[in-house]
């Protein structure tokens, strides 16, 4: 046998060990893809079964159930500036007392309250304590709630509430007797 022959043959046998390993690979996936034999059969889809945390999974179905929050109550995200107080920042306005008042009757009636400012470092921090002086305790404060975050495995950009106060938007307080 040539050296020639000897090369070609090595090289074919070298061909037959790459295609065998092209072909378990191939039946490897092909079984990966099959569907389960009994895959489980629902109607619908609770929360847990879409996302998983750090993931979303696609899926169809009939039904999509909503969540069931861990919270009882109602939440609710409040602005500082032009808001709980004139707007007169960096420095810290006159109190606007219809907003603080209704604020402080949704918490004694078990509202969860966010503070939801553009304030930062000593500002935010001058801020707190004026609100905290003045009977306003926050659950949260530029965030979300724990149980919020818990939930979603982050604290997202956005915050979770069910009603937003906000000088921007100009809400519409309910009667409230004080």
């Amino acid at each position: 046998m040539s050296f020639r022959e000897f090369r070609e043959m090595e090289f074919q046998k070298d061909i037959c060990r790459e295609l065998m390993s092209i072909r378990k690979n191939l039946e490897i996936i092909a079984k990966a893809l099959q569907p389960p034999e009994n895959p489980p059969k629902k109607d619908r889809i609770e929360y847990d079964d879409l996302v998983q945390p750090g993931r979303l999974q696609c899926n169809t179905t009939k039904e999509i159930v909503k969540p069931s929050w861990p919270d009882p109550y109602h939440v609710i995200a409040v602005d500082f500036d032009g808001t709980l107080v004139t707007d007169e920042w960096p420095g810290i306005g006159a109190p606007i007392w219809e907003t603080i008042d209704y604020v402080k009757a949704r918490q004694a009636e078990g509202s969860k309250i966010i503070l939801w400012t553009n304030r930062v470092g000593a500002e935010l921090d001058a801020a707190v304590r004026w609100c905290e002086g003045n009977g306003l305790i926050f659950d949260a404060v530029n965030e979300n709630l724990p149980e919020m975050i818990e939930l979603f495995g982050a604290d997202s950009r956005k915050i979770y509430a069910d009603e937003f106060i906000d000088d921007r938007s100009k809400p519409k307080l309910p009667e409230i007797d004080f």
